[in-house]
């Protein structure tokens, strides 16, 4: 797992973000896919497979399996993803938790209920509180 990877400011300009999303668009269709992901997460120290795929996940806000410039401003404005590439404890939660996800996505559909999320976290020995946190995360 990783420790204290690099990641993309949340306040910088919005140029400086677009410039970078085009950088890794090699194919210039305005999208993200699972490969271009993945070397933007190369080049900020994020080494894993499993790790890009949990990542990509918690980007890919529609489960298009593509990541478009509004999901990478989400991500990077939100300061949710400095925040989890910063913190251990959360990092290795959004990777458990996908992890599980797969495994509680019976149907392949990239998608999980609140309640099943809800239930399996609260099982788990997850407060309320937390596990909204989460579930903001993921969603």
């Amino acid at each position: 797992m990783h420790q204290n990877k690099s990641s993309i400011h949340p306040e910088a300009p919005l140029i400086v973000l677009r410039s970078i999303f085009q950088r890794y668009d090699t194919d210039h269709d305005g999208q993200l896919n699972e490969e271009e992901f993945g070397r933007t997460l190369d080049d900020l120290g994020v080494q894993d497979t499993v790790e890009h795929n949990a990542l990509f996940a918690l980007a890919d806000s529609n489960n298009s399996k593509t990541v478009s410039f509004d999901d990478f401003l989400h991500l990077v404005q939100s300061n949710g993803f400095a925040r989890i590439l910063s913190s251990p404890k959360d990092y290795e939660f959004v990777i458990t938790t996908y992890q599980t996800f797969q495994q509680y996505d019976q149907n392949g559909d990239g998608q999980i209920t609140w309640d099943r999320f809800y239930w399996y976290l609260h099982s788990m020995g997850y407060s309320h509180q937390h596990i909204t946190q989460y579930w903001y995360y993921m969603n």
